[in-house]
């Protein structure tokens, strides 16, 4: 799993999240403060290829259970 801001000194979270998926499936959670709309900035991510998105401030509780959602459930027999 991947958990990452968008705003980075050297690359935005967009691109990160491109140049991932080109060799990897892995779970990424995107969270950001935000500079432009919450919207724009949650449908861009998915849109890139994240996977789940959380708008700072955000409380440990739902951090959690975002990452408890991304995580590979248990195979059932």
């Amino acid at each position: 799993m991947l958990i990452s801001d968008l705003n980075m000194p050297k690359m935005n979270g967009f691109e990160l999240i491109r140049k991932i998926r080109v060799f990897s499936d892995v779970p990424i959670l995107i969270m950001t403060a935000g500079s432009g709309s919450m919207g724009d900035d949650r449908a861009a991510a998915i849109d890139a290829g994240a996977d789940s998105f959380l708008m700072k401030p955000f409380g440990l509780e739902e951090l959690r259970a975002r990452i408890k959602g991304l995580l590979p459930k248990p195979s059932c027999v």
